[in-house]
């Protein structure tokens, strides 16, 4: 609760919640980032609402994991921060793997996004997801550019 409180004060436009389950965050949110070192997933595709944007951070070597391969299967659009990278470590690399999705299946990299190159959420009720498994610099700015798309949309 402190957490919160102090949070709040840093960012007055933002609610901030503490919840009980992942299950619980997961349907609650627009936005999930998750940061975990979790080895076994952590977000399942029936939690996820339309419009949601899931910000896959933590998943970084072949055998982490956070989101269910089937997540991806319920995104209209997927984005890494690599996609080379991407397809050999993390949560992408499990959806192609468990051959939920294939490597066509990703719309494009971030860079490309933030270039203009490649389209980015077109409505508010895509559900987008971004898989990063360590360009540190692109960790920061996409954390910057879809706050900035969610202020502009509220």
């Amino acid at each position: 609760k402190e957490y919160i409180k102090w949070m709040e004060k840093r960012l007055p436009n933002i609610t901030f919640q503490s919840c009980k389950t992942i299950k619980e965050a997961v349907e609650k949110v627009d936005i999930l980032i998750t940061a975990t070192p979790s080895s076994q997933a952590l977000v399942f595709p029936e939690w996820v609402n339309k419009g949601t944007h899931i910000t896959a951070v933590g998943a970084c070597g072949p055998t982490m994991q956070e989101l269910d391969a089937t997540v991806f299967g319920k995104a209209n659009k997927i984005y890494a921060d690599s996609i080379d990278a991407c397809v050999v470590n993390g949560d992408i690399h499990h959806a192609i793997e468990e051959k939920t999705i294939t490597r066509k299946r990703i719309t494009g990299e971030l860079g490309q996004v933030i270039a203009g190159m490649v389209k980015g959420r077109e409505n508010k009720d895509e559900i987008t997801i971004i898989d990063l498994v360590g360009l540190g610099v692109q960790d920061a700015k996409v954390g910057n550019w879809f706050y900035k798309k969610y202020l502009k949309a509220k």
